[in-house]
């Protein structure tokens, strides 16, 4: 399997198929020089990160913490922003 069928698979050891889900998706060659365990550290980090971030969106749009007084947005609610965004067809749904 190969990501990008024209560039074919990278020369580097990171790409040699014994990894789960390997299909050789680096186009800028990025693992010839860096180190893979660091590489694969950042990913998770990143995606935690990015986790925790859509959770916060969520949450601060469903429910009210006690103690907070001031809303800085308005009524400017993700969800709020989302059903204008499907509304007016810029969210290809």
């Amino acid at each position: 399997v190969v990501a990008v069928p024209p560039l074919g698979r990278p020369e580097t050891d990171m790409f040699d198929g014994t990894w789960a889900g390997d299909a050789g998706f680096d186009p800028l060659t990025i693992s010839g020089f860096l180190d893979a365990r660091w590489l694969r550290e950042a990913e998770l980090k990143h995606c935690r990160v990015a986790m925790l971030a859509t959770l916060g969106c969520i949450v601060q749009d469903v429910y009210k913490f006690p103690g907070a007084t001031t809303v800085f947005s308005g009524d400017m609610k993700l969800t709020k922003l989302h059903d204008a965004a499907v509304a007016q067809g810029t969210m290809g749904q």
